[in-house]
């Protein structure tokens, strides 16, 4: 937060104070963000490249193929609603990113709402220096503030329903793990905050948080569809932190 809010004082600074040089800036800050996003999922994906080897190099107890899978999930006839309910929170979240890149990519729109700013902040006064960067300041924080918003409001929305439902095409089991669609491992011991299982719609769902340090961790739902999920609940039991 303290971060996001520095970055907004120093945008607001730059293109009120030195506007000739705000599309260097922001070029220059894409380029950084990119490099410091690329160095993380380096360092990621090195992580999950030994995890999967790991895995993999265990003995395979279960693999559930991608047939078997699309098969029990056309007949879960209540997914389609749940998978439709995400989707929407989602679509409303990227709705609300459109209309802000408009305002700040279409001249006409953006000049419009700094006018309406700038009438607004010039009748403190001020110097026009600082008139233009209480202007700014006041555009980059609306726009941070409406974006946060959202992404608290559909997060917390998502959250009550159980979090995001992941639903893997096909997935191995073996005594070192849980591969989702060849890629994605779960090393042992597995760490869900709940097990759950349905035998009626033929699946079994793992609640996890992932790892976000200094936060309470979101919840997402992985759902494994099998034709006998009571036996996937015992082979994945005995993955877990409490059967080791």
């Amino acid at each position: 937060m303290l971060l996001s809010f520095g970055l907004i004082l120093l945008f607001s600074y730059i293109t009120s104070y030195y506007p000739n040089y705000t599309s260097l800036f922001f070029i220059l800050y894409i380029i950084a963000t990119l490099l410091v996003t690329v160095a993380i999922a380096g360092r990621g994906a090195v992580r999950v490249v030994q995890d999967l080897e790991y895995v993999r190099a265990g003995e395979k107890i279960l693999h559930v193929g991608r047939d078997v899978v699309e098969r029990l999930r056309s007949r879960d006839r209540e997914l389609r609603s749940e998978l439709s309910g995400q989707q929407k929170a989602y679509a409303v979240q990227i709705l609300v990113l459109i209309v802000i890149f408009s305002i700040i990519a279409l001249p006409g729109l953006r000049d419009q709402v700094l006018g309406v700013l700038r009438a607004l902040i010039s009748t403190l006064g001020l110097e026009a220096k600082l008139t233009e960067f209480l202007v700014f300041l006041v555009l980059y924080l609306a726009f941070f503030s409406i974006s946060s918003i959202m992404n608290f409001v559909v997060s917390r929305n998502i959250e009550k329903s159980g979090g995001p439902i992941q639903v893997p095409a096909f997935y191995t089991v073996t005594s070192r793990g849980l591969i989702l669609e060849g890629r994605t491992p779960l090393r042992a011991p597995l760490k869900p905050t709940e097990i759950k299982v349905n035998t009626r719609r033929r699946f079994l769902e793992l609640r996890v948080r992932a790892p976000t340090p200094g936060a309470r961790a979101p919840t997402s739902r992985i759902r494994l569809y099998y034709e006998n999920p009571r036996r996937l609940e015992e082979y994945l039991r005995k993955l877990t932190e409490e059967s080791r």
